[in-house]
């Protein structure tokens, strides 16, 4: 995808769904709470942040409308790249959801306008996909580990105790944001390797991301 190098804004989100419990184990994703969104914007080399944006004070509308938005603003800068992992299947469908449900038709349509005809989607877990040997699916850290390799980009640590539904049922926010925000640099960085961005190892030090070596 090396063809794309050259194209901004680039922008990843990272949906945080809070699905409670039934009798039959978790809710479905379209019936879950929209609790947290991460965004990464790129809009030059030199230019990248990450923010999170919460149900805390804004409500599920507010989150919604307020992520549509922000993508709007930023595909009037050009046609740029929309990324994620899985973002397919994933994210932007229940974005869609939830405009439709929360906002009505009209907010509806305008979600669809935006996310589907705006931007070009690059769902990094299709390339995954590709090249994954392993039983099941590849995950995101599968995925960035490789990339990490062929980039030198660094490794943050990862922390296995890491459940979006335990950390909102017990009210930590906090957590919930501090974990989406390294998640959601962690797309960017991903997108721009992806995309063949030599600049990419200088974004991780905009973008404050730290760790090891990559175990290659």
């Amino acid at each position: 995808m090396k063809g794309l190098a050259g194209i901004y804004p680039r922008i990843v989100l990272d949906v945080e769904l809070y699905r409670p419990r039934t009798g039959r184990g978790r809710s479905g994703f379209f019936t879950g709470k929209l609790i947290a969104i991460g965004l990464g914007v790129q809009r030059s080399p030199s230019d990248a942040r990450v923010e999170v944006l919460t149900v805390d004070g804004l409500g599920e509308a507010g989150l919604v409308r307020r992520t549509l938005e922000i993508l709007e603003a930023e595909a009037r800068r050009g046609r740029g790249v929309l990324g994620g992992y899985n973002i397919l299947s994933l994210d932007l469908p229940v974005i869609l959801s939830k405009a439709y449900t929360l906002l009505g038709d009209r907010w509806g349509r305008r979600a669809a306008s935006t996310l589907y005809r705006r931007f070009l989607v690059v769902d990094m877990f299709q390339h995954a996909l590709h090249s994954y040997e392993g039983e099941g699916l590849p995950s995101f850290r599968w995925f960035y580990q490789r990339l990490a390799c062929s980039h030198g980009l660094p490794v943050p640590p990862k922390d296995s105790g890491y459940n979006v539904h335990e950390l909102y049922e017990a009210g930590d926010m906090g957590r919930i944001v501090e974990y989406s925000r390294l998640d959601t640099a962690l797309h960017l960085l991903a997108l721009s390797a992806l995309l063949g961005d030599p600049g990419t190892g200088r974004l991780a030090g905009r973008l404050g991301v730290g760790g090891g070596r990559a175990v290659c």
